[in-house]
């Protein structure tokens, strides 16, 4: 039988004050799963997604959609949705009854390496080194041995613990580490051995998974992916009727730390499909909140939480670094710089080797800012969504910490000058919808965000997947 499951999350968005009553704001995001025991069939099967505004606002006998809000066991709540209806004729312009449909198969990805490198220790490196050369040599060329051959010079370890057998080995240890935790916990770059680990680190992370040539095939889009795909634009969402935006009033008597739920009702054209809705009355679904009539917003998760205050904590130290450099180019630059002057030192070494050098320029595109320890976080959160994936289906329920209702940053800059704050990921433009004749267009603004993003072998030859540690530039 063909089973359809809709998941409903709540996403709190705070309060509005209109002619003197507070009310609580939020929106509900829709996830679709669709599964048939045909694992290439047609969207037709599933005659809710072949219009799914048609499904919520019927234009025949049929009841539109009802909202209601549960806070807490407070009894639900029937809720104001605000905005305009979707349009079924944008639907229909995206899916058709041929729109390919591959059953849903969660992805996991907990088992998986994340191969990255940690760039605070690069950057540490390079400035304290950089800064003392300056600080030392002036305008001069430091000797080429007190960068490379002396004890105690600065290059040394990544020189000469990096030739013959000593960087296979270290490979080895960092390839057996990365199987070990799934990724490397960084360490400190003063640590013993821990530089020339940090160094290898960045080299490795930038060979190519197979030296062989891969051709690139297309890839499959079908109807979950394309929905996926559409989670990256908030006005399209609202216009398909992925996104609806509710408003209650301000439940009274309430714990100000609590959970809310948006409960839905609505009629499926088929009853031949299996319809799940979670939440349910039987199976909570909540998202951990602040409510009161001061403010409405997710909640962090309670131990070792990544969002304060509903924003990243760029000033500490131990999770964020600014990045000045290219940390790619530089790690790169740096241990290449080491392994050519330890052997022009040393092994190539003749009466007209200069006995002066320099160091490599570093280049910088602006500043970024890096997620120390990411590959770690990135772990973490593929284990939790595993466990969130699982308990889907309990009789337990589900409770969501704004970490897990998170899909990205936007990022604001503050200008000294105009005193106000601009959003980067502002967005002005406009979607064509090729399909009908004429095609629709649509003028939108809105605002996007930043979203993690892994890498992977086109050729699946290897399950290790690639992270770099910034979050962006």
């Amino acid at each position: 039988m063909n089973t359809q499951t809709i998941t409903w999350t709540a996403l709190p968005d705070g309060v509005i004050t209109i002619r003197d009553a507070t009310r609580l704001r939020l929106s509900v995001f829709v996830s679709p799963r669709l599964e048939s025991g045909d694992k290439n069939a047609p969207l037709s099967l599933f005659p809710d997604f072949l219009d799914w505004p048609e499904a919520l606002f019927p234009t025949g006998d049929r009841r539109e959609v009802i909202f209601r809000v549960q806070i807490g066991n407070n009894n639900p709540i029937q809720a104001t949705r605000l905005g305009t209806k979707p349009r079924s004729d944008l639907w229909r312009a995206l899916f058709t009854d041929s729109t390919l449909l591959q059953p849903y198969e969660f992805r996991n990805f907990k088992d998986m390496p994340i191969q990255s490198y940690p760039v605070k220790n690069i950057q540490s490196f390079i400035r304290q080194q950089y800064v003392n050369l300056a600080t030392a040599s002036g305008e001069n060329f430091p000797l080429a041995d007190a960068l490379i051959k002396d004890p105690g010079a600065p290059f040394r370890s990544l020189a000469f613990s990096l030739r013959e057998n000593n960087d296979v080995q270290l490979t080895a240890e960092i390839s057996d580490e990365l199987r070990r935790y799934k990724y490397n916990p960084s360490g400190s770059a003063s640590a013993e051995g821990e530089l020339a680990k940090s160094f290898l680190q960045a080299k490795l992370f930038h060979k190519p998974f197979t030296d062989k040539r891969v051709e690139i095939k297309p890839p499959i889009i079908d109807f979950h992916r394309m929905v996926s795909i559409l989670g990256d634009y908030p006005y399209l969402l609202r216009r398909l009727g992925l996104v609806h935006d509710l408003e209650i009033p301000v439940p009274i008597r309430t714990p100000a730390e609590n959970t809310v739920q948006v409960l839905v009702t609505w009629m499926p054209k088929d009853n031949t499909v299996a319809t799940f809705n979670i939440p349910g009355e039987d199976r909570k679904f909540a998202t951990r909140c602040r409510v009161g009539s001061d403010a409405f917003y997710a909640l962090p998760r309670a131990v070792n939480p990544e969002i304060f205050d509903r924003m990243l904590p760029f000033e500490d130290p131990r999770r964020y670094e600014v990045l000045r450099i290219d940390p790619d180019g530089a790690a790169i630059k740096t241990l290449d710089f080491a392994g050519n002057l330890g052997i022009a030192r040393s092994l190539r070494k003749t009466d007209d080797t200069p006995e002066f050098s320099s160091v490599p320029s570093m280049r910088s595109a602006g500043f970024s800012i890096a997620r120390v320890d990411r590959a770690e976080q990135t772990h973490k959160a593929f284990i939790r969504q595993d466990a969130l994936n699982q308990g889907l289906y309990g009789d337990e329920g589900t409770l969501l910490d704004a970490e897990d209702i998170t899909r990205g940053y936007a990022i604001d800059v503050w200008d000294s000058v105009t005193r106000k704050w601009h959003s980067i990921c502002r967005r002005i433009g406009s979607y064509e919808f090729s399909r009908p004749v004429p095609s629709i267009f649509e003028k939108a603004e809105d605002e996007g965000c930043i979203t993690q993003s892994l890498t992977s072998a086109a050729d699946d030859s290897t399950d290790v997947l690639r992270q770099g540690e910034s979050l962006f530039r």
